[in-house]
């Protein structure tokens, strides 16, 4: 029996570090590249053999290649289940059960959801509010792979989309003390995005906090002078 087969409802967590877990507990014996290689056809649904090769193991003749890969999917199919990766049109895909949790699609479907919502809706603060708490780190924290780092940039610029317009809403409904933590978690992943700062200087001003207005301004002018050079 597979190490996995045993498993039910287990929840898959790319916000972070990349983890597999049941009732809480992390599933751990997966090696770290293994488990990179099934988060990347997680997310993607599916990934050609050539391109997963070119990604992980570049320069090695194509017989190497190929043996690295085949011990990849065999030891992730392993630890889930022989049915759970099938090949997919020259490529290999996972077999994702409905039963299956996994965060980022969470999160989208929650983005989805907001993204719907019209402004000025009586839903509104709620949805935002759903899909910023589904948001709980960056994508796959750590893995320097081109797909992951351009999957990180993509659902960390839909967050501070989704943190500018819930900042904007609090203000409207003179809750601007509620957006102040989401817009600093949106700050540490772009801090030179403008709207961002401009709607987390006026919460600030809304809020009272004049000291700590004037000392983000300074900081965001020296930041933008030292690092981009504009004035």
């Amino acid at each position: 029996m597979a190490k996995g087969a045993h498993l039910t409802a287990p929840r898959l967590e790319a916000f972070g570090l990349g983890a597999v877990k049941r009732d809480g507990l992390e599933i751990s014996g997966l090696l770290p590249l293994h488990r990179e290689i099934l988060f990347w056809l997680i997310d993607r649904g599916s990934v050609h053999v050539d391109t997963l090769r070119e990604t992980y193991w570049p320069g090695l003749p194509a017989s190497a290649q190929a043996a690295n890969l085949h011990t990849a999917i065999y030891n992730i199919r392993k630890f889930f289940g022989k049915e759970f990766v099938a090949m997919d049109s020259g490529g290999y895909r996972i077999r994702l059960s409905p039963s299956w949790s996994y965060d980022v699609r969470d999160f989208l479907q929650a983005l989805e959801v907001a993204t719907r919502v019209p402004d000025n809706d009586p839903r509104e603060l709620s949805v935002l509010s759903e899909a910023i708490s589904l948001y709980t780190g960056e994508f796959l924290q750590g893995c320097h792979a081109g797909w992951a780092v351009a999957r990180r940039a993509e659902l960390g610029n839909a967050f501070v989309g989704l943190a500018v317009r819930y900042a904007r809403v609090c203000a409207r409904l003179h809750q601007s003390r509620l957006a102040l933590e989401v817009i600093r978690k949106a700050l540490g992943i772009d801090p030179y995005h403008d709207g961002l700062n401009r709607v987390y200087l006026e919460a600030l001003g809304r809020a009272g906090r004049r000291h700590e207005l004037v000392r983000h301004y300074r900081r965001y002018v020296k930041l933008l002078a030292e690092d981009l050079g504009l004035d």
